[in-house]
């Protein structure tokens, strides 16, 4: 819109629509349909400034609302407290203003340093509020959004034949969202998606590609991220589950021939809380290492043949608790480019 500046907008439309009835076959019963019905919308602008000829200013601001049309459930009849009526949850709605904010200073051709600032608002999803889980969860139609504000300090470096790039971070998070493992008198095992308190969220990554010879190439990357939630009294001990605190990826890049490259690589991460599927307990699920391969081979200048192996050391391991992930997997793509 003038001379040094590039504005950017977007619009964002989704709708969710979760449709739910289940067959029940002792005593035969088959439920009514139950609908959750919502739409969320984004509006939003960026203008990038370009101080000058090593500086550039960024700033943006986005407005998000959600519109819940439809939230059913069904108690039912065949349960010995069964009413076999629906049970309509307010049809409460959500807005929220975010905004961020970047300096990039590009020092050099082979240096660049960046900061960025933001604000913003992660709304809670149908499932999170109304899904039961198949009778494991209990609904939370009051679920309130979760906020945070994000800070980063990073840079991107390039020496010799290795380029580098490292970066700092930390999230303030209010109004955390977790699945919470209820009390009694809830059922054993129920859980229930919650405001758990105010979390803080802070850690380091670093990255390192480049070549060894003329024909091999080594990259590395890896990720620290420390959580901690500082919950209310009234709210249940629990853990923050799904993440590692460490995690890394290192891959070598190897031209046997000007049309085919093989490329082992290695990831690792350790261990992450998780909890048991009856929702019991929280323990954690353990450290990997998963060895692959993969090789890209070019037929022509439009397609390239890629192909490998996955867990080549066939580990047991899981992300979340009671539900392993693939032993060894053998793939084949090919791909074509216009």
């Amino acid at each position: 819109m003038f001379a040094g500046d590039i504005l950017k907008t977007s619009f964002f439309y989704r709708r969710d629509n979760h449709d739910e009835w289940q067959q029940i076959y002792s005593p035969k019963f088959l439920e009514p349909h139950q609908l959750d019905v919502e739409d969320t919308y984004s509006v939003a602008a960026e203008n990038t400034w370009h101080a000058t000829s090593e500086l550039d200013v960024v700033a943006g601001v986005s407005y998000d609302w959600r519109h819940l049309l439809k939230a059913e459930d069904f108690v039912d009849p065949t349960t010995a407290t069964g009413t076999g009526t629906f049970i309509i949850y307010p049809l409460a709605d959500g807005s929220a203003l975010n905004g961020q904010a970047a300096l990039i200073w590009n020092a050099s051709d082979t240096a660049s340093y960046y900061f960025n600032v933001s604000d913003r608002t992660r709304f809670p999803t149908v499932a999170e509020r109304f899904s039961t889980r198949f009778g494991t969860a209990a609904s939370n139609p009051g679920l309130k959004t979760e906020r945070a504000a994000n800070f980063e300090i990073g840079t991107k470096q390039i020496v010799g034949d290795w380029q580098l790039n490292g970066s700092v971070y930390y999230s303030d998070v209010s109004n955390a969202i977790e699945a919470v493992i209820l009390p009694p008198p809830a059922p054993n095992g129920t859980t229930q998606s919650r405001n758990v308190g105010h979390g803080s969220y802070y850690g380091f990554e670093a990255e390192a590609q480049g070549m060894l010879t003329d024909n091999l190439g080594l990259g590395a990357n890896y990720t620290y991220l420390f959580r901690h939630i500082h919950t209310p009294a009234n709210v249940a001990p629990l853990q923050l589950t799904g993440v590692p605190a460490h995690k890394a990826f290192v891959w070598l890049n190897w031209n046997v021939l000007p049309s085919l490259t093989v490329t082992p690589n290695l990831s690792l991460a350790s261990n992450r809380w998780t909890s048991n599927t009856a929702g019991t307990l929280y323990y954690k699920s353990g450290a990997f290492a998963l060895l692959g391969v993969s090789l890209d081979y070019r037929l022509s200048d439009r397609f390239d043949l890629n192909a490998g192996m996955k867990n080549i050391a066939d580990q047991n391991y899981e992300l979340v608790g009671g539900f392993p992930e693939q032993g060894r997997t053998l793939f084949v793509q090919l791909r074509f480019r216009q």
